[in-house]
């Protein structure tokens, strides 16, 4: 489209009825057509998401297509990657198709904020856009995903540039990482394969699951509180009951590991907290940077464990409050399958339960077999851990370590109808028993019958 001036030239005239035609006296005149830029034409996807498994090899296409209206005028895309902090910047690369060499991330100010970007000037710059694609070795998902803000803008020469943009949402998703599982973690696995009991009817199953550090990242940006104003993080509520307005930065240390252990405490009213904070996942941990909270979690529904081997008529329980609680579902009748959800087996802390394998049945023999899966709905991604092995023995004639070892204090003898001629030897020297409890008789004068409980048994 043509910008510039025009010189022009007006002449009146006359025509007469017989066909003569008069002028008068040429007038020069100037006409000037100011340029205006044209908004150019801009093409983009409204969000991209993806699981990127190897960092070198795999990549998330973002196709961009801009192109001026007035091919006279100038155009340049400018991307503002929102989100990037400058570590997780150092964990992603966009690359223009199969090149090799990632693009160079600037910082900029944007909306009065610090935020990275990249640039397409020139024209093989320009028509390498199409090929844009990412790669990262860091997740990005749910508020921790990033959005990209697409300028592309078209300039006519000595006017203001016509500008038009686009939000793209990107997601990216990394493999979940495998949980680790050992069935005896106190057993030297070097000098033997696999730990074992041997039991009357009830085993100590040493189960130990721990899950990955490395977990699904929520952030999330906490403004200032008013007094009286309200804040709901993963269910639990603070409230300022303050006389001021608590800063950003106060706010987000309400919901740190000391804020969170507080709300759990008597004082949990009194000091502004309400609701409860969601222990239905596990290892959710809390980091502050300033403003922002960050949210580790990984919730329990997508975690379980797979025990094979167990004896038809045994089940499992747990120990709480000196009371076995029933866990776990029975697969495939007796065929001693059993599937495990995390919360059945791992505290909210992310300690062990006290797992406990009760025998219903005969006296019996087994190996159980054990495995943990993770599973990461939104990434598409699940591992699983190392098969580990414990055997268990029942037998009625076998010492219950389960069980708490009676003594007599006062000489009288203690009677089985099942099992004659035991004696049990303790070592006082050893120092580890735990402290004894009476059950009749008096403690002061050493008088009736006590009993104490093993290390590592379960009640």
């Amino acid at each position: 489209q043509y910008s510039g001036t025009i010189t022009l030239t007006f002449q009146a005239a006359t025509q007469e009825s017989d066909g003569g035609l008069a002028f008068g006296a040429e007038l020069p005149a100037t006409l000037t057509v100011t340029p205006v830029s044209d908004a150019p034409l801009l093409i983009t996807p409204s969000a991209v998401s993806g699981l990127i498994a190897d960092a070198s090899v795999d990549s998330l296409a973002i196709p961009i297509q801009s192109a001026l209206v007035d091919s006279s005028e100038t155009l340049s895309v400018k991307v503002w990657v929102k989100g990037l902090t400058s570590t997780s910047a150092q964990t992603i690369n966009f690359k223009y198709g199969s090149e090799t060499t990632p693009i160079l991330l600037k910082v900029g100010v944007l909306n009065n904020e610090s935020v990275y970007f990249f640039e397409a000037k020139t024209a093989a710059e320009l028509a390498k856009l199409s090929t844009l694609n990412v790669s990262a070795t860091s997740d990005f998902r749910l508020d921790n995903k990033l959005s990209l803000l697409v300028e592309s803008s078209s300039k006519d020469t000595g006017v203001v540039a016509a500008t038009v943009s686009k939000t793209i949402d990107l997601s990216i998703y990394r493999p979940v990482v495998a949980p680790t599982l050992d069935l005896d973690p106190a057993l030297n696995k070097g000098n033997v394969s696999i730990g074992e009991s041997t039991v009357q009817t009830k085993s100590l199953i040493p189960l130990q699951v721990d899950l990955p550090s490395s977990l699904p990242v929520v952030t999330q940006t906490v403004t200032n509180l008013a007094v009286n104003g309200s804040i709901t993080i993963n269910g639990l509520t603070f409230t300022n009951k303050t006389a001021s307005t608590l800063l950003a930065s106060e706010v987000a240390q309400k919901f740190s590991t000391n804020g969170i252990a507080e709300a759990l405490s008597a004082n949990a009213s009194s000091s502004g907290y309400s609701g409860k904070w969601d222990t239905s996942t596990y290892k959710s941990t809390t980091q502050i940077a300033g403003d922002k909270l960050t949210l580790n979690v990984i919730n329990y529904d997508d975690v379980s464990v797979l025990v094979t081997g167990a004896p038809p008529q045994a089940y499992f329980t747990v120990l709480q409050n000196s009371s076995y609680v029933p866990v776990g579902a029975s697969l495939g009748g007796g065929d001693g399958v059993w599937l495990f959800k995390a919360s059945d087996i791992i505290n909210s802390d992310g300690t062990s339960k006290k797992l406990v394998l009760i025998n219903g049945g005969a006296d019996t023999s087994g190996t159980l077999s054990a495995q943990a899966f993770i599973a990461d709905p939104r990434g598409g991604t699940t591992a699983s851990s190392n098969l580990d092995q414990y055997k268990v023995t029942f037998s009625v004639l076998a010492q219950d370590k389960s069980d708490p070892l009676i003594l007599s204090l006062s000489g009288d003898p203690i009677r089985s109808s099942v099992i004659t001629g035991i004696e049990f030897d303790i070592d006082p020297a050893a120092g580890v028993e735990r402290p004894t409890y009476w059950v009749t008789g008096d403690a002061k004068a050493l008088s009736g019958f006590a009993y104490l409980v093993k290390p590592g048994v379960t009640e």
